[in-house]
């Protein structure tokens, strides 16, 4: 895939009821321009606006974004979406599969999730986050990723407890699959067990 020759700013402030036809079509432009490079399979870079989504992207940073069949969304994913008259990167927090498929989004420094953002609205994945001439890859679990910005750009409470967080939940998933297992080894002794009794019964 081949760079973006642009860097584009996002998170734009609301804008008048004058400017909006203005806009609209001035967003309109920019989502046809993304998605024609990302449709040849290359990848833009966006300069980063909000503070939504510290301490993993902060603002300032450069996100790369590449194209994403929205069907293979999955939760924890980082989103580049347009929403109403800005565009964000979000972590996508919960798929909703009615029609063309929706998401909800929310950013790690946010307490609340934003609006239910439809597939329509996706330009791309962030696969990998730029700071300080410091490139970062974002294919890999949320702690490992994390685990990198604490060292590379200096820690916070906020990313130490995310990883703690992120650490329980693998405990706790690979408590649960140690439970099925055990089930499964238990429903296979129980059929075995019945067929063995009905197999006496019959040969009587």
């Amino acid at each position: 895939m081949s760079e973006s020759e642009e860097n584009q700013n996002f998170g734009m402030e609301p804008v008048s009821d004058k400017e909006r036809l203005s806009q609209d079509m001035k967003l309109l432009d920019m989502m046809a321009k993304w998605r024609k490079k990302l449709s040849k399979g290359e990848y833009i870079k966006i300069k980063v606006s909000d503070k939504g989504m510290a301490p993993t992207i902060n603002m300032g940073d450069l996100v790369e974004v590449v194209p994403v069949q929205t069907s293979s969304l999955k939760s924890g994913a980082l989103v580049f979406f347009r929403q109403n008259d800005k565009f964000m990167v979000r972590r996508i927090i919960e798929t909703i599969y009615s029609g063309k498929g929706e998401f909800k989004v929310k950013g790690d420094n946010q307490t609340e999730p934003e609006p239910i953002v439809p597939a329509g609205n996706i330009l791309g994945k962030v696969v990998a986050v730029e700071r300080d001439g410091q490139k970062i890859e974002l294919e890999k679990s949320l702690a490992s990723t994390l685990n990198q910005l604490n060292k590379k750009f200096g820690g916070s409470d906020s990313a130490k407890a995310t990883i703690e967080m992120e650490k329980g939940k693998q405990a706790l998933l690979a408590f649960f699959q140690k439970i099925l297992d055990l089930i499964e080894k238990m429903q296979y002794s129980i059929t075995k067990f019945v067929d063995d009794c009905f197999s006496k019964m019959f040969k009587k």
